[in-house]
């Protein structure tokens, strides 16, 4: 729910284990990893904002643009930078949620999307 902090983001102990995870005090860092950006291109999603649940099932959630905007209020961020998510056809990289977040993909023709892969220089 983006509830969680920088702060908080910091303090996890490193390497984390699958087994700690899955741990249900865990849950938050698992949705950090695995939860999606709702485009705003989806026609069946406009309007929608907050937390939603993933088509992907159990793993991650997906979130609105609100959701962005108030977090990077509440951290002092102007850009969240993300990656794991291919989109078929697509030239490897969306820029998202009021120009708040950038969605960045690697890998060409991820799974035979036809996508191109993209890399970002900060």
């Amino acid at each position: 729910d983006g509830s969680w902090s920088l702060r908080d983001l910091r303090n996890i102990r490193r390497p984390l284990s699958s087994q700690a995870l899955a741990a249900s005090a865990n849950k938050w860092i698992s949705n950090l990893l695995w939860s999606d950006p709702i485009e705003e291109d989806d026609t069946s999603m406009s309007g929608v904002f907050g937390v939603h649940a993933s088509p992907r099932g159990q793993l991650g959630l997906c979130f609105a643009w609100d959701l962005t905007r108030q977090f990077c209020a509440r951290q002092g961020l102007g850009l969240i930078i993300r990656s794991h998510q291919s989109k078929q056809g697509s030239v490897g990289f969306d820029i998202m949620h009021d120009q708040m977040l950038v969605r960045v993909f690697s890998a060409r023709d991820y799974e035979e999307h036809g996508n191109d892969g993209a890399v970002l220089l900060v």
